[in-house]
């Protein structure tokens, strides 16, 4: 895998303060790769304590060296990224894996684009979390594992107390704890004692209004972790909570000097310092992935932006971790480009070439090229490897693979592509049969470019996921919303009585829809409108995360009452009260030619119509974003790629054309 031999980085080249000291070099050559070493192309990184320590205070100490402008340090040690290159002894990892680690101390510096770590520090990537999450994870996992079983040696059925639950390395001492079976205790601010019961705290003392020392009985704790909160915890009352002889303390930063002899028997671990392992990042991972433990994020900050994410470390009040991302997702303004003479993909035995008539554009398509690409992506633009974007169209077969045989050439078609292969904002589109259906002969392109991805989610939400029938009753939040437009008209359809929500100015068209009762959000909140346990499903078209927390078990019917929503939820979210069924998240539908060839007949017999806003012309795209960014528009916002009729030129097969793509910055 090519890489550039210089690269952008941190750097300080004397010890100080971040905001004069910490600079980013653009050409930090690449370091020569050791034989069981592997080169990184980080994505992204966070940032930890240590790293302004070590600038600021303690560097010298824990280095035994200083900077120089000919040897400048490089900072941070948690990073996420690509493999790009090997060393000839490496037999674990290769090019391309997805991989995560902490540096040692002898290699910090992966605020940079590039870090060369020796592979038995290296873990692959758990496939669960995104590059962003799993930046997150090295140091404090590690530190926290670490603690919570070498040192601690903590065992299923004991009792653990953990200085500051809600702190980074905290989060996951109570999320370990809990996994194996562990009664866990911990501190934490009251504003933070729910969030922190949700990670598996059985019991949280608000440090500021009662102190350990007199809520816990002497001498019914294990295991005393220190997240680094109380220096003087071991003098102070660890060693009367902890059991006479077989309680263990651990802590993460320096004692009170003097430290005070083990009365009661308990032992004294001590101070503890993390180190960077592959395996046990390894077990991390598997925890992960079987959603045992889970990552928390305060912020993700650009890289050019790491100095303000130190700044808000050392305020000590971020919830999670503060996560720096390097690579290529910005704004639509800033990255969205019309590429002419692109050249058109090889077609494979089970694809069509599609000459593109019309697309919709959707919140989902500037979402990914901003807080979420990377989350359902997994990877990133480039300049060698830009990303298009969209994923509704309609158009024209214009060649087929060796083995379709549901299509032909000539077949007029809509579609909605999977997250492999979103690109209909552009000129042509290849694409696998089995996600391609024949267009709705009452629909012209534009019209039928508006349906696939918001009726394949509102139908999806009422028939598989609501399980509506006949005579059932359905609050849908958000009836004016594109989704919300077809859920309307699918549960009408279905003969369901359908409540909705909107603003007064939808309420002509939402009831046209097949609403029975509409509720103007503006003016009555539907909680107060609606009878006790009177509504069978309640879909949220991603109009009020918190809908489950705040109303909707009031008004679902007890036991059989089903809740989705297709954007997440508020956290922490509460258990249900009166049995009703909480879905939860379903905002990921899956596309197919099925699924669509269903919504064909409910559009062709009248049922179900879609609705449009505006149509604009292709070199308009940003225009259309920008409206839809506005939330004001009332139906689907299309882009019309080819206006022509004629067959004849879409028939040929072009050698180029032309696509929105997003492109390297």
């Amino acid at each position: 895998m090519a890489f550039p031999q210089t690269f952008r980085a941190y750097q300080y080249e004397n010890y100080g303060t971040l905001d004069k000291e910490l600079k980013i070099q653009t050409n930090v050559p690449q370091k020569p790769l050791g034989d069981q070493q592997v080169r990184i192309k980080v994505h992204s990184a966070s940032v930890n304590p240590i790293d302004y320590m070590l600038l600021e205070v303690a560097g010298e100490a824990f280095l035994g060296r200083r900077p120089s402008a000919s040897q400048p340090f490089g900072i941070g040690f948690d990073a996420a990224g690509d493999v790009v290159e090997i060393g000839k002894d490496v037999k674990r990892l290769k090019v391309g894996d997805a991989v995560y680690t902490m540096t040692p101390f002898s290699a910090f510096g992966t605020l940079g684009e590039y870090t060369v770590v020796d592979e038995d520090l290296v873990a692959s990537k758990p496939s669960t979390l995104s590059f962003d999450e799993a930046a997150s994870v090295p140091l404090v996992a590690l530190t926290a594992y670490q603690g919570m079983f070498d040192h601690a040696k903590l065992q299923k059925g004991e009792t653990v107390l953990i200085l500051g639950g809600s702190s980074s390395v905290g989060m996951y001492a109570v999320q370990f704890a809990h996994a194996i079976g562990a009664r866990v205790i911990t501190t934490a601010s009251a504003e933070k004692a729910e969030f922190v019961k949700s990670l598996g705290a059985d019991q949280v003392i608000d440090y500021r209004t009662e102190k350990w020392q007199d809520v816990v009985e002497p001498h019914s704790i294990d295991a005393f972790y220190n997240c680094g909160m109380e220096n003087a915890a071991w003098n102070e009352g660890a060693q009367i909570v902890l059991k006479k002889s077989t309680g263990r303390f651990v802590t993460i930063l320096p004692m009170t000097k003097p430290v005070k002899e083990s009365e009661f028997g308990a032992q004294l671990v001590g101070e503890v310092h993390v180190h960077p392992d592959a395996e046990q990042l390894a077990s991390i991972a598997k925890l992960i992935e079987a959603k045992e433990v889970k990552p928390v994020i305060d912020t993700v900050y650009q890289f050019e932006k790491a100095v303000d994410a130190y700044t808000k470390l050392k305020t000590r009040r971020a919830l999670g971790k503060l996560v720096i991302k390097y690579e290529n997702y910005g704004s639509l303004e800033k990255e969205l480009k019309l590429h002419d003479g692109l050249p058109h993909p090889e077609l494979r035995p089970q694809q069509v070439r599609i000459k593109i008539r019309a697309a919709a554009v959707n919140s989902i398509d500037y979402m990914l090229m901003q807080e979420l690409g990377e989350t359902f992506t997994g990877k990133t633009p480039s300049a060698s490897s830009p990303f298009s974007i969209g994923f509704d169209a309609s158009g024209e077969v214009v060649e087929i693979g060796s083995e379709v045989k549901t299509l032909q050439v000539g077949d007029a078609i809509y579609t909605m592509t999977p997250f492999s292969a979103f690109g209909t904002l552009a000129e042509y589109l290849v694409l696998d049969h089995e996600f391609v259906a024949i267009k709705p002969n009452n629909l012209d392109f534009n019209e039928a470019a508006a349906v696939p991805s918001v009726a394949l989610t509102a139908y999806a939400g009422m028939v598989r996921h609501a399980k509506l029938q006949k005579g059932e009753t359905v609050l849908i939040l958000g009836g004016s919303s594109c989704v919300g437009m077809f859920a309307v008209q699918f549960a009408r359809a279905l003969g369901v009585r359908v409540v909705a929500t909107t603003s007064s100015r939808n309420i002509g068209l939402v009831k046209s829809l097949g609403a029975d009762q509409v509720i103007d959000y503006t003016q009555e909140k539907w909680v107060d409108v609606l009878e006790p346990h009177s509504v069978d499903a309640v879909y949220d078209c991603g109009m009020e995360p918190s809908a489950w927390n705040d109303g909707a078990q009031l008004v679902l019917k007890k036991y059989t009452g089903r809740f989705i929503t297709i954007l997440p939820m508020a956290k922490p979210i509460k258990d249900a009260e009166f049995g009703a069924q909480l879905v939860g998240e379903v905002f990921n539908t899956e596309p197919s030619a099925e699924k669509l060839d269903v919504i064909t007949k409910y559009i062709e017999s009248g049922r179900v119509k879609p609705v449009i806003d505006t149509v604009y012309p292709f070199e308009k795209v940003l225009d259309a974003f920008a409206k839809l960014k506005t939330y004001h528009a009332r139906g689907k916002l299309i882009i019309e790629v080819n206006r022509e009729v004629s067959m004849d030129k879409s028939t040929e097969s072009a050698s180029k054309g032309k696509f929105v793509d997003k492109v390297d910055f």
